[in-house]
């Protein structure tokens, strides 16, 4: 028990740092912004794929056709979801993308383990997934939900709703059909999938200039570099994690809202950030959620 829930610890700090290296990439990127998404995807998927297959398989890749399959899709799932936040971003408000985001990465495992894999949840663990859902709707709300929404804006947070949901449950769904085997292997054939798909929809985009786009700063490099390290070492620790919790549901509402929650924190120190009213309930409430979890 004690190792699982350090493991999950170590899991919600490294999915933390690894979104604040990408922040920190976003900001020092300095080519064209619709470049920024697809570089960084491509350069990302490669240090996770190439980390793993090289500290955990020694560069030896052995997959069945099972977990290949679901690699791919995966690594598809990874694309589109970098892609629905590029879309959405330039459509409509970030806190209305972030709820749909966050909802799906709860919700979509939660309705796959209660329907196809007979995992029930007792009434507190529904009232704390509901707690959790709530609190991202309240950290999220801030002036930019006013900000206009153009057309095609509903389409793209549904669609990042189904994507971020649908990686979480097909890594899940991979290690049930191996019965808890190639999880390393479910990871380099994702994200190098992901990076491939990445870099052929930045030749289609960019052509002749492809190579340009990933001329960039030192800093940047850097914060690519890390956010790929710190991913690498998150989701090794998510497969092995899958295998250990009892609920899948539970997991992914503490991963989701934790994350959330130590992001906002790490921001308002590192990055100066205010904590508005707002902030403030919605972070009481994540604890009132993991408190009723943990019942």
């Amino acid at each position: 028990m004690f190792l699982t829930v350090a493991m999950m610890v170590a899991c919600i700090f490294c999915y933390t740092f690894q979104g604040l290296f990408g922040k920190m990439y976003s900001a020092a990127y300095t080519g064209e912004e619709s470049d920024a998404t697809p570089v960084f995807s491509c350069l990302y998927g490669v240090i996770v794929g190439v980390s793993v297959l090289a500290a955990a398989l020694g560069f030896r890749l052995e997959a069945s056709p099972v977990t290949w399959g679901l690699g791919i899709a995966n690594g598809l799932t990874l694309f589109l979801y970098n892609l629905g936040v590029i879309k959405a971003s330039r459509l409509g408000p970030f806190s209305l993308q972030s709820i749909f985001r966050l909802f799906g990465g709860v919700v979509m495992p939660m309705l796959f383990a209660t329907l196809f894999w007979g995992e029930t949840l007792t009434a507190l663990q529904i009232a704390g997934i509901v707690v959790m859902l709530a609190s991202f709707v309240v950290i999220n709300l801030d002036g930019n939900t006013r900000t206009s929404v153009q057309k095609g804006f509903a389409g793209w947070i549904v669609l990042l709703f189904i994507v971020n949901g649908l990686y979480g449950t097909i890594m899940a769904g991979q290690q049930r059909l191996m019965a808890g085997a190639q999880g390393n292997e479910m990871i380099v054939v994702t994200f190098l999938s992901s990076a491939l798909i990445s870099l052929i929809s930045l030749i289609v985009s960019r052509k002749k200039d492809t190579l340009k786009a990933f001329r960039m700063s030192g800093k940047a490099w850097g914060s690519a570099v890390g956010a790929g390290i710190v991913a690498a070492l998150a989701v090794v620790q998510l497969m092995m994690l899958i295998n250990r919790v009892e609920s899948l549901s539970v997991f992914y509402t503490i991963e989701n809202g934790m994350v959330l929650v130590m992001t906002v924190v790490l921001s308002a120190i590192l990055f100066k950030e205010k904590l508005n009213r707002n902030v403030i309930i919605g972070i009481v409430m994540s604890v009132i959620s993991l408190a009723l979890l943990s019942l």
